[in-house]
């Protein structure tokens, strides 16, 4: 009878020790925000909800395109997230079709557990000293597969960045952000769980819009007409 004890005891064991190492990671990482399932037991959609000083997170990001469209997003956003690639998809589309009518204010927010976040968003910095921060942006999220493999310099040179050997020398230097840290602090303080978190017209989306995102933005444009 000992065997079996034995045995259970240390299924019991490594049960309580896998556990307490998923309720600890689970607080360690930022997990990002998924798909929303759309099976039968799928949790609802999270309605937007207002915020009220949404536009004093502009302190904290960069605007690319005009900061008085018509229509203004802001998006805390980890340049490794496939679910932020995806949305940066769809208002790459958005912004096609509306030009300056709408506008993104990026917030920087890298992932503690992506590799390439945090060295991301500071090339990204590097690139906007010379004009190319949401051009950066678009390379990268376009080819988020290649992180790891092409080089900072790689992308900014896809960007437009004119004067790569001065970026080169940037990201060689330019190893800590207060920009970056500033709004991770702020998402932080207003309760971002996940990436990518939309607010559009200080409507937020902790569930971000895509297919739905032309429709969202239209109808701002009406209501502001």
């Amino acid at each position: 009878l000992l065997v079996p004890v034995t045995i259970t005891l240390e299924r019991v064991l490594t049960s309580l020790l896998v556990a307490a190492a998923l309720a600890l990671s689970g607080v360690a990482v930022v997990r990002e925000i998924r798909t929303p399932q759309t099976s039968a037991g799928a949790v609802r959609a999270v309605p937007p909800r207002f915020e009220q000083n949404w536009l004093e997170l502009s302190r904290f990001g960069t605007w690319v395109g005009d900061s008085t469209a018509k229509v203004r997003i802001v998006e805390f956003t980890d340049l490794e997230c496939p679910f932020c690639a995806r949305f940066h998809e769809h208002y790459r589309s958005v912004r096609d079709s509306l030009g300056s009518a709408v506008s993104l204010l990026i917030l920087p927010f890298p992932i503690p557990g992506h590799r390439f976040a945090r060295p991301a968003a500071l090339a990204a910095e590097c690139a906007a000293r010379q004009g190319r921060y949401g051009q950066f942006h678009d390379v990268v999220f376009a080819k988020q597969d290649s992180l790891g493999l092409k080089s900072w310099t790689g992308f900014a040179a896809e960007a437009g960045v004119s004067d790569t050997l001065v970026f080169r020398s940037c990201v060689a230097t330019n190893t800590r952000s207060e920009r970056i840290d500033s709004a991770f602090a702020t998402g932080q303080r207003v309760g971002v769980a996940g990436t990518p978190t939309v607010f559009i017209e200080g409507w937020r989306y902790d569930q971000p819009p895509y297919d739905s995102l032309l429709a969202i933005v239209r109808s701002r444009l009406q209501s502001v007409r």
